[in-house]
C-alpha cells in the first residue's frame, strides 16, 4: 500500500516535531528543559523544597567583644533529608566567609553535609543588632538565608547584701559576681558605696577563681541614714563593660516600737496660701506615757520641713506660713517625732491631709494720679501688686490691656511694674484691665477708666512733625536771606557815610584854597587823594549793592 505525497510529507512534519525536542533534551547541559525537573535531572533543575537550616548560633545568643563567633548550617528537603551542597557562604560585618564541611571549621564530620565558619569580634566592634546573609548552592537551587547577630559588649554581674535593712554601726557584707557568659572572670575593682548624701567609701576587692568576691563596710553613727548605693563598674581587658548596682536602706539605730502622735486641736476645713498653719501636738509612747521632750519637725509637700517648738509640759507646736507655692487641694503633710524613751530611741509619724486653696492678689494704681489726660499724651501705668498677705509678687512681666490693646507692664522693682500707653485721638476714655494668674494658678483682677480732654501739644508735635519741620525750614531760609540783606545794608550804609566824609573833607580843602589857608598845590594834593577813595567806595557800594539783589556786578 503506497501514500500520496502529500500524506507522506505531512506524516514526516509530524514525527520531526515530536522525535527532534526528545533527542535535543540531554540532562546535564546546565539548562533544566522540557520534560526535566528536579528528580529526574537535578544538575540542572532547582529544587523547590530545599531549604537553609541554621544550627548555630541558637536564636537569642548574644555575643561579647572577643567572642568567637561559630555559624553552622546545612540544607535539607521537606523529608529532613540533608541534601549535598556545592557551596556555602556567609557575610556579615565580619566580611565574607567560606564554609566548609571537613571537620575542621566546628562543622562536624568530613561531609556530614553540615558546613561551618567562624570569625572573632574585635575589641573595637561597635554595640547593636547586625544582619548576616548565609548562601548555599545545589546545582541550579540557589538559597539564601538571613539571620541577625546581637553585640552586647556587657558582662554577667551579680551585687548583694546579707540584709535588706540595716542600721547606722552595723556592717554591710556584700557578695558579687563576675563572669564571660558562664566563664567566672577574675578582676581586680573598686566597689563604691556611698551613703544618703553621697560621702562615698571605695573598697578594693578581687574575684576568686570562681568569679565571686565579698567585701565589708563598717558603717558610722555619724553617717547619714537613708538610701544608700553599692556598684561597680568596670572594663575588662576585651573592652566590655561589667556594672551593678543596689539600693540599701540605712536606718538610725532606734527601737522598732513607734510614738503616737495626737493633734490637740482639730484641722481646719482648708488652709488658704499665704496664712500661717498652726498645730498643735502631744506625744505618747507605745505604752502610752506622754513625752515631755521629743524632737519634732512637719514635712510639706514642697519638701521643707519646719521644727516644733514646746509649748507646755506635753505639748508641742508649729506655726507655718503657707507659701503661695503650695499646690492646692488635698496635700500630704507628715509629722515626724524622735524621743528617748526607756532608754531608748523611738520615733512615728503621722500623715495629715489639708485642703489647700488659692491666695487672691491685690493691685494698687501708682501712676496716672490724674483721671483725665489728652490726646497725645503718653500714659506711664504704675502698680504694685501683692497678694492678700501683703506678700509682693515676684513675676518678669503682668500682662494687661488699654482699650481693648494688649500692654505688658515690667518688672521696676520689688512687686512694682509698669508699662505706657499713648493716647490716641479715636480715645474718649482708656479702659485700663489686669486679670492675671500667676505661675502658681493664684488670680487677680483691676481695672480703672480714664476721662480723655482735650489734645496736648505732644499731640501736635507728634502728628504734625514733618509740617513743623517744613516750616522752621522755610522760616530758617527766610531769617537766612533777612540776615544776609541787612549785613549788605549796613555794609553799604557804612561805605556811603565813608564817601560823605571823603566828601565833607573835599569842600574843606575848598574853603582853605579860596581863604588862602593851603596852596593850589597842597589843594590838588589833597583832591585827588580823596577823589580816588571816594571812587573806590563808590564802586564797592554799587558791588554790594547788585550782591544783595542776586546780580553780578561789572
Amino acid at each position: 500500500m503506497f501514500l500520496k505525497p502529500k500524506c507522506k510529507t505531512s506524516l514526516i512534519l509530524l514525527a520531526f516535531l515530536i522525535l527532534v525536542p526528545i533527542a535535543m533534551a540531554s540532562c546535564g547541559n546546565g539548562n533544566c528543559e522540557t520534560g526535566e525537573d528536579y528528580s529526574n535531572c537535578p544538575a540542572d533543575c532547582q529544587n523547590p523544597n530545599s531549604e537553609i537550616i541554621i544550627d548555630l548560633p541558637n536564636a537569642n545568643t548574644t555575643f561579647l567583644r572577643g567572642d568567637t563567633v561559630i555559624i553552622n548550617a546545612h540544607v535539607f528537603d521537606t523529608q529532613k533529608n540533608v541534601l549535598a551542597t556545592d557551596y556555602f557562604t556567609v557575610r556579615g560585618f565580619f566580611g565574607n566567609l567560606q564554609m566548609h564541611d571537613n571537620g575542621d571549621y566546628n562543622d562536624g564530620k568530613w561531609k556530614d553535609g553540615i558546613f561551618g565558619a567562624s570569625f572573632r569580634i574585635s575589641k573595637s566592634q561597635s554595640k547593636g543588632i547586625f544582619p548576616v546573609s548565609i548562601a548555599a548552592g545545589i546545582g541550579k537551587t540557589h538559597l539564601l538565608k538571613k539571620i541577625s547577630l546581637e553585640i552586647k559588649p556587657e558582662l554577667t554581674t551579680s551585687l548583694k547584701t546579707d540584709r535588706e535593712i540595716y542600721y547606722l554601726g552595723d556592717e554591710i557584707i556584700f557578695a558579687g559576681t563576675v563572669a564571660r557568659h558562664d566563664q567566672a572572670l577574675e578582676k581586680k575593682f573598686d566597689l563604691t558605696v556611698s551613703d544618703a548624701k553621697n560621702k562615698e567609701y571605695k573598697i578594693s576587692v578581687e574575684t576568686n577563681a570562681e568569679g565571686i568576691f565579698t567585701a565589708k563596710l563598717h558603717t558610722a553613727l555619724i553617717d547619714s541614714a537613708g538610701t544608700w548605693k553599692a556598684k561597680f563598674d568596670f572594663i575588662d581587658d576585651l573592652n566590655n563593660n561589667a556594672k551593678s548596682e543596689i539600693s540599701i536602706q540605712m536606718k538610725s539605730p532606734e527601737a522598732k516600737s513607734l510614738l503616737e502622735i495626737q493633734l490637740v486641736e482639730p484641722l481646719s476645713l482648708f488652709y488658704r496660701r499665704g496664712n500661717d498653719l498652726l498645730l498643735l501636738v502631744k506625744i505618747s509612747d507605745d505604752l502610752g506615757k506622754e513625752i515631755e521632750d521629743a524632737n519634732i519637725e512637719l514635712t510639706s509637700p514642697l519638701g521643707t520641713k519646719t521644727p516644733f517648738e514646746k509649748a507646755d509640759s506635753n505639748q508641742f507646736f508649729v506655726a507655718m506660713k503657707m507659701p503661695v507655692s503650695m499646690p492646692i487641694g488635698k496635700q500630704s503633710f507628715i509629722i515626724n517625732a524622735k524621743a528617748i524613751s526607756e532608754n531608748t530611741w523611738k520615733s512615728g509619724d503621722l500623715n495629715l491631709q489639708l485642703n489647700i486653696k488659692d491666695i487672691g492678689i491685690k493691685t494698687e494704681l501708682l501712676s496716672p494720679m490724674t483721671n483725665q489726660i489728652q490726646v497725645g499724651e503718653t500714659v506711664n501705668f504704675t502698680v504694685r501688686m501683692y497678694y492678700d498677705n501683703g506678700e509682693p509678687l515676684y513675676t518678669k512681666t503682668v500682662p494687661a490691656k488699654a482699650n481693648l490693646e494688649d500692654l505688658l507692664l515690667e518688672y521696676k522693682e520689688t512687686g512694682v511694674y509698669s508699662g505706657k500707653y499713648t493716647v490716641k485721638l479715636s480715645d474718649s476714655t482708656i479702659d485700663f484691665v489686669i486679670d492675671f494668674t500667676d505661675e502658681f494658678q493664684n488670680k487677680g483682677a483691676f481695672s480703672t477708666k480714664l476721662s480723655v480732654e482735650g489734645i496736648s501739644i505732644q499731640y501736635y508735635l507728634r502728628e504734625y512733625f514733618y509740617h513743623l519741620l517744613i516750616i522752621i525750614a522755610i522760616a530758617g531760609i527766610a531769617l537766612w536771606f533777612l540776615r544776609r540783606r541787612i549785613k549788605y545794608n549796613l555794609e553799604i550804609s557804612r561805605i556811603k557815610k565813608k564817601i560823605a566824609f571823603y566828601s565833607e573833607l573835599m569842600e574843606k580843602a575848598d574853603r582853605d584854597f579860596v581863604e588862602g589857608s593851603i596852596t593850589r598845590d597842597e589843594f590838588n594834593k589833597i583832591a585827588t587823594k580823596y577823589n580816588a577813595e571816594s571812587a573806590v567806595a563808590k564802586g564797592k557800594a554799587m558791588e554790594l549793592e547788585a550782591q544783595k539783589h542776586g546780580k553780578k556786578f561789572g
